[in-house]
């Protein structure tokens, strides 16, 4: 059975911060999910939301390991014919979406101008750099070569108390769904 990585998964079992000590607690708090009671499901859940080698569950998985790998085989040809004559793509819907995007990012740029008074770039961390820890004083987060990290992460962080970094953030993510998928 191949084992699945997920980087959610390395980070809660590294926290230094939180000690999991059982995938019951592991999956409840990373994922919010229940673990079954089967203990066949189980195992298999272990081994799908682990990077963990779970080799003492491969007797309990049997017959599920069996059904998900024959469920990968019969897709696998479908998805290959698909990368090799590509789908079809209505330009017109795609350029709908490219503006929509486009607008919701505006929007996002005149709330953020509301709140800072002065322009910015959202994708440019010198310019968020400045505006979140000297002209907004917000206490900064874990300090990299280039100043205070701007990352999605210090910015969630931020965003529990400040309004802008979640903006920015949505900013981000529009942009980037409209630059890589709509362009």
């Amino acid at each position: 059975m191949p084992r699945f990585r997920d980087l959610k998964t390395a980070l809660a079992l590294s926290d230094s911060r939180r000690r999991i000590t059982s995938f019951r607690e592991y999956a409840e708090h990373v994922h919010e999910y229940a673990v079954s009671e089967d203990p066949a499901t189980a195992a298999f859940e272990r081994t799908f939301f682990s990077d963990q080698d779970f080799s003492a569950d491969e007797a309990l998985l049997g017959d599920v390991s069996d059904a998900v790998f024959a469920l990968e085989s019969s897709l696998s040809p479908v998805l290959a014919k698909m990368e090799a004559t590509g789908v079809w793509v209505s330009k017109d819907e795609l350029v709908d979406i490219a503006e929509e995007l486009r607008a919701k990012s505006k929007n996002l740029e005149l709330e953020m101008l509301d709140l800072v008074g002065e322009p910015f770039n959202p994708n440019s961390a010198k310019q968020v750099q400045y505006v979140l820890f000297e002209k907004l004083g917000i206490p900064s987060g874990k300090k990299i070569k280039t100043g205070f990290s701007v990352d999605s992460e210090t910015l969630e962080e931020i965003g529990k108390t400040y309004a802008i970094a979640h903006l920015i953030l949505e900013y981000r993510t529009y942009e980037k769904l409209r630059s890589t998928y709509a362009e």
